[in-house]
Order: structure tokens, then sequence, then C-alpha cells
């Protein structure tokens, strides 16, 4: 497969040959790049952090699976953070609860303005990205988010759930991120399903929702 029907189909042994082409070190300062190995820095107390490998820990085998989303766990607010890099051109904002706070009577008392963090990728793959991710939505595994006459680009997943550090048999997370207009994002979202019940792939259940 090509890499856009990769993202597309969400092709399992396409990523995992992707992650080793990238190898461990380059993987690992994106997991960094994109705050996956950090907090966000949202104003809400006690943020929470995902669970990677250090990368001098980090096997072969261990890069393989964390290519297609296994053996590491991100936040939804990380998730949504890194996504949202993707649609506006490349570069991580620190997300905020509110964008300002006004009194009953309209006076503006504070407002929270953009702060980049760093750029993560260049405008450029970033539009690669976007129209790989359109692809999802158009004719890969996310068709059920779809809207007539509305650009979307987004992602599924489809994730085992681990309990007591072992697999958890029958038991999954499933998902939908995305964002649109895509050409123009003005909206993104993250639908997560907890250990759903028959149907149970993120292409088929959560990306309705969205």
């Amino acid at each position: 497969q090509s890499f856009l029907e990769i993202v597309q189909n969400s092709c399992n042994v396409g990523f995992v040959n992707l992650g080793l082409r990238v190898g461990i070190p380059r993987f690992c300062s994106y997991l960094d790049a994109f705050g996956f190995t950090g907090t966000t820095g949202i104003d809400l107390p006690g943020e929470a952090t995902g669970i990677t490998i250090k990368p001098e820990d980090m096997k072969t085998v261990d890069l393989a699976c964390m290519a297609f989303g296994q053996t590491l766990t991100v936040t939804p607010i990380q998730l949504l953070t890194a996504m949202a890099a993707i649609a506006n051109g490349g570069v991580l904002v620190q997300p905020h609860l509110v964008r300002e706070i006004r009194t009953p009577s309209g006076e503006l008392v504070q407002s929270f303005g953009t702060k980049v963090i760093r750029r993560v990728m260049s405008t450029k793959t970033s539009q690669e990205m976007r129209t790989a991710l359109e692809g999802v939505v158009e004719k890969g595994t996310g068709r059920s988010a779809r809207i007539d006459g509305y650009k979307i680009a987004g992602k599924t997943g489809t994730a085992n759930k681990v309990i007591g550090g072992r697999i958890a048999e029958g038991k999954y997370i499933s998902s939908f991120i995305g964002f649109g207009p895509s050409d123009k994002p003005r909206i993104i979202a993250l639908i997560t399903i907890d250990e759903p019940a028959g149907q149970y792939y993120g292409g088929v259940i959560a990306a309705p929702v969205f």
C-alpha cells in the first residue's frame, strides 16, 4: 500500500514498516515534539501525562507496536493538542478551557491569547497530512464521519485495553478524532468509546458520533 492508503485503511502492517524506517531516536523525538511525553499546560489542576517507553529502554518490537498506537498511552487533551498542530499548519499551541471571561453585562474581564509552544512540522507537511486525513473520511475507515458539503479530516482508532499490565481479552477503546472544515479548520473533536459492546471498530461506532 502507498502511504495514503496505509493512513486511509488503518493498515497496521504499513505503520509498523513506517515506524521501523523512522527508527527509535527519531520516533521518540516526535513523541516529544507533539507533546506526548509531558503535560499540555491546559488550565486545569492535576493534568496527567501519558505513558511512553524511554528511548534507552525501547526495543524494536516496542517501536513496531507504538507505530500503530499500542503499548503507549496518551490523554485525550494530549491527542487533541497534537492533532490540532496538524490542523493549524504544523504549530503546537497550548490549549485553554475558555477563550475569554466576561461580566454579565458583557464587559471583558480576561482573554486568553494563542500561545505557540513550538513548530513540530513544516506547513507543507501539515498540508500533506491534512490531505491524507481527508482521505480517511472520504474513502477510508472514517467514511461514517462524512458530511456532504463539509470537508472533514480525521483518523479512526481501535486499541486493545490493558488492565493490570495485560491486554484484556475482548475489551477495547474505540475512537475517532477529526477537524473541519479541513481546508480552513475551526473545530476539532475527539470521540472515545470505552469498552463498547458488540461492534468495536472506531470507524464503525465512534466516527458516526463525530
